[in-house]
C-alpha cells in the first residue's frame, strides 16, 4: 500500500487517547464520525477515515502498554497535511504489517509504532499523530501522543509506575 502526502490540511477536531480499563488498554480517537469510507491495519491499529479526501483521521485498538519498550525517542519534525491512501479501495484494506515494535518515551509521552530511526517525510496528519513515509511513500512509523486516561486509581498507579510515567499526566474518569 502506498500513502500519497495531500497539499493542504483539514482539521480533524479529534482527540487520541490511551484508555486504561483493567487489563483492557486502548487507542481510541474521541470526536471520530461513525461514518467510515475506509480503514487499515497496522498490527493491532485501526487507522480510519470518513473522507477519502481529508485521509486518516482516527486510530483505534488494543495495544498494550507491557510490550512498549521504554526508550528515549527523538520527534520528527513534520509538517501537517492530509495523509491519504493512493489508489481505490473498498472499505476495508489489508493489514500492512504486523509485530511492529511499540517505543514509549515516558519523558514525553511519545509512542512510536515501527522504526523511530527511520528517516523520510514526516506527515502530521491529526494533532496528536504523525506518520513517517520511505520512499516510494510507504510506511515505516506512526508517532502517537495520546491523552492517559485510567478508570481507576489503582490502574493509574500500576501503569505509571510499569511506564515510569509521571501520575499527573494520568487523568482519572470517573463514571
Amino acid at each position: 500500500m502506498k500513502f500519497i502526502v495531500s497539499r493542504f490540511y483539514t482539521p480533524k477536531n479529534v482527540v487520541l487517547e490511551y484508555l486504561l480499563e483493567g487489563d483492557a488498554c486502548y487507542f481510541d480517537t474521541v470526536g471520530n464520525s461513525r461514518f467510515v469510507d475506509f480503514e487499515f491495519l497496522v498490527d493491532y491499529l485501526c487507522f480510519s477515515s470518513r473522507d477519502r479526501r481529508e485521509g486518516v483521521y482516527s486510530i483505534d485498538g488494543l495495544d498494550h502498554y507491557r510490550r512498549w519498550i521504554p526508550r528515549a525517542l527523538k520527534t520528527p519534525s513534520a509538517e501537517k497535511r492530509d495523509l491519504l491512501i493512493q489508489g481505490k479501495w473498498d472499505y476495508a484494506i489489508p493489514c500492512i504489517g504486523e509485530n511492529y515494535p511499540m517505543y514509549y518515551d515516558n519523558k514525553t509521552n511519545w509512542i512510536c509504532c515501527g522504526d523511530p530511526d527511520q528517516t523520510g517525510t514526516a506527515v502530521q496528519f491529526t494533532e496528536q499523530a504523525i506518520a513517517v513515509l520511505k520512499n516510494p511513500f510507504e510506511l515505516s512509523a506512526i508517532w502517537m501522543k495520546p491523552a492517559f486516561k485510567a478508570y481507576s486509581y489503582e490502574i493509574m498507579k500500576s501503569f505509571a509506575s510499569a511506564t515510569g510515567t509521571e501520575e499527573s499526566l494520568i487523568e482519572i474518569n470517573v463514571g
